[in-house]
């Protein structure tokens, strides 16, 4: 199962290198059309997937009859998993059995540091798609689990069980020219994207074919991607964050796959119009990263 998108609920911090092999140019692909073959899922076929979201800044905001206040943030949020199918239809995953490695946060403030573990971390579950979208969760024995683990099960499966992949369902179907946009495909990213990052507002987003590489699961269309984003607010906030994003995704030609999805950008503050023209001002900077990884599991 390809469950790259749902894992964005996963946050963390990942100042490492993107992908430990970096890959060769596909030969004799520079310049010539390329076409993503669509598979279907097949019972037995397992992934194993790591998700990691970034976010760190540090700032200070000053204005009129106040001491100039700092703020400083720090989120650590990593999760890895291997899923394997055990009932598709077509593209469709409908039974699979998810084993979770790490599910952990850590995350810093000036209230000091934070560490919890999620508590399907080093368990196994099999989850199936029910009737009016409602996915029934057991343990590897069939057995109920608690209440707490079936909601972060569905919380993981929820946007991939019993239905395609919407970001590998929008892909492109027809034959694709290096160097060519793919506007269609840059919309439905960007409320992708929305949908699966709670609090964020993507816009004028731009997808263009750079190249074909050669990775150890096979050639990889490879994407460039930019795009503007907000990060949404409390209302009482005083500031506003802001980011332009740029990164890339690697899609798997022989299957229609995405093995990676990587964005980072620095982020930006500013008052609100409002703290502005009262006289705030903010100094400061921040980064934040998300790097999504599929790999087949042999």
């Amino acid at each position: 199962m390809h469950r790259l998108a749902s894992s964005v609920v996963v946050l963390g911090l990942v100042l490492s290198p993107v992908i430990a092999v970096a890959g060769k140019p596909a030969k004799g692909a520079a310049a010539s059309p390329v076409q993503l073959v669509r598979k279907d899922l097949v019972v037995g076929q397992a992934q194993a997937q790591s998700a990691m979201f970034a976010l760190k800044y540090d700032v200070t905001l000053s204005g009129p009859g106040m001491e100039p206040k700092s703020m400083s943030f720090l989120s650590d949020v990593q999760g890895v998993s291997t899923s394997t199918v055990l009932a598709a239809k077509g593209r469709v995953p409908t039974r699979v059995k998810v084993a979770f490695g790490l599910q952990g946060t850590v995350s810093t403030d000036e209230q000091g540091v934070k560490r919890e573990t999620a508590a399907i971390s080093g368990k196994t579950y099999v989850a199936q798609a029910g009737a009016k979208g409602v996915i029934a969760v057991t343990d590897e024995a069939g057995q109920p689990v608690g209440e707490e683990e079936t909601k972060l099960v569905r919380e993981q499966l929820g946007n991939e069980l019993g239905k395609e992949n919407a970001l590998e369902k929008a892909l492109p179907k027809g034959a694709m020219k290096p160097g060519a946009s793919q506007p269609r495909f840059a919309e439905l990213f960007e409320s992708f994207m929305e949908e699966q990052m709670a609090g964020s507002d993507f816009a004028d987003a731009k997808v263009t074919l750079t190249e074909v590489r050669e990775r150890p699961q096979g050639k990889v269309a490879v994407f460039s991607i930019t795009s503007s984003l907000i990060f949404v607010s409390d209302p009482s906030s005083p500031m506003l964050m802001s980011s332009d994003v740029a990164g890339t995704m690697e899609v798997l030609l022989d299957g229609a796959w995405i093995q990676s999805l990587d964005l980072s950008g620095d982020i930006h503050f500013q008052p609100t119009t409002q703290r502005y023209q009262q006289g705030f001002r903010t100094e400061g900077t921040g980064l934040f990263r998300l790097l999504l990884t599929s790999e087949p599991k042999r």
